[in-house]
C-alpha cells in the first residue's frame, strides 16, 4: 500500500514538473486515473517479497565469500560504471 501511495503521488509530482508520467495502467481494471491499478501493485509487492525472501539471501552469501579486497574492486568498478552512466545521459544525449 505505501508504494502504490508514492507511485500515486510520483505521478503527480511527475505532472505537476514536467506535464505527464512515464506510465499508464488504463488497460488494467480497478486502475485510478491510469496512474495506479491493482494488479500491477499486487505483482510489484509479490516481486519484492521474492527478492526480499530468496534473491536478498543468496547475495548476501554471496558477498560474504568475497574477500574485503575483492569487494572494494567490484564497488568502486560499478561506482565509476554508474558515474559514466550518468554523465553520458546527461551531458552526451540531447
Amino acid at each position: 500500500a505505501l508504494t502504490t501511495g508514492l507511485e500515486l503521488l510520483t505521478s503527480y509530482i511527475m505532472e505537476w514538473t514536467t506535464g505527464g508520467w512515464l506510465w499508464d495502467y488504463e488497460r488494467f481494471a480497478w486502475n485510478f486515473q491510469g496512474r495506479i491499478a491493482l494488479n500491477p501493485s499486487i505483482r510489484f509487492g509479490i516481486g519484492g517479497m521474492f527478492f526480499l525472501y530468496c534473491v536478498q539471501p543468496l547475495l548476501e552469501k554471496a558477498n560474504g565469500a568475497l574477500t574485503e579486497k575483492t569487494r572494494s574492486l567490484l564497488s568502486g568498478s560499478l561506482f565509476v560504471l554508474i558515474c559514466v552512466d550518468f554523465f553520458y545521459h546527461i551531458f552526451l544525449t540531447v
